[in-house]
C-alpha cells in the first residue's frame, strides 16, 4: 500500500491513524503455517507518528487471533450451551 498525504491548508500534523481490512487467500507458507487455501479477512488499526516527513513510530493493532482461527490453526470458541 502506498499512501501520500498533503496539506494545502498550511496546517502541520504529526499523527495519522486509520482503520484497515486486509482480505486474501492463504496460498503460501505464513509464519510456519503451510498453505491452507482458506480465505481470511483481518481488520486492524494503525497509528503513525511522523516528523520531518519521516515515519518515527508505528503502532498496529490487528485481529491476528481471528486470522489464526480462520486458518484453522486455533479452534473457534465453543458456542454457549454446547
Amino acid at each position: 500500500m502506498r499512501l501520500r498525504l498533503a496539506s494545502n491548508s498550511g496546517l502541520t500534523w504529526s499523527c495519522l491513524d486509520y482503520r484497515h481490512r486486509l482480505e486474501g487467500t492463504h496460498e503460501g507458507p505464513f509464519q510456519g503455517i503451510p498453505p491452507t487455501g482458506r480465505r481470511v479477512s483481518v481488520s486492524g488499526i494503525d497509528i503513525q507518528r511522523w516528523s520531518d516527513g519521516k515515519l518515527q513510530d508505528l503502532w498496529l493493532n490487528a485481529d491476528f487471533l481471528g486470522m489464526l482461527q480462520q486458518l484453522g490453526v486455533i479452534p473457534q470458541p465453543e458456542t454457549a450451551g454446547a
